[in-house]
């Protein structure tokens, strides 16, 4: 079996992790500006699960880049790969943190959870 570490110009897991944690970062305030402008307390039915959704945006967008970040790292450490894009996924990592931990805090806000 071949052991050897692949080197390639352009991996796919670092590129996307740090895009997806970039966009869900950047998204995340933009998303609850739109709900504070549509009202999202008076709204009902299909405007209400719209709004869900978009508060969705930036929460699944970290996800994806903290599994993608996590997921290269691991290939990383075996060995698989080498270490030229390991800034790429940790900073889709941290990205990818950071904007469900501020999704999350401003969706208890909005719903009054936090006091």
């Amino acid at each position: 079996m071949d052991n050897k570490i692949k080197s390639e110009k352009y991996r796919k897991f670092p590129v996307v992790s740090l895009v997806t944690g970039i966009i869900a970062l950047v998204s995340t305030p933009f998303t609850f500006i739109i709900m504070s402008l549509f009202d999202f307390m008076s709204a009902k039915g299909e405007d209400q699960i719209y709004l869900y959704g978009l508060n969705s945006i930036g929460f699944i967008l970290g996800i994806v880049a903290i599994i993608l970040g996590s997921l290269d790292l691991v290939k990383i450490r075996a060995g698989k790969y080498d270490k030229n894009d390991r800034g790429m996924d940790i900073g889709g990592i941290v990205s990818g943190i950071i904007a469900v931990i501020i999704t999350v805090f401003l969706f208890y806000d909005i719903f009054g959870l936090v006091n």
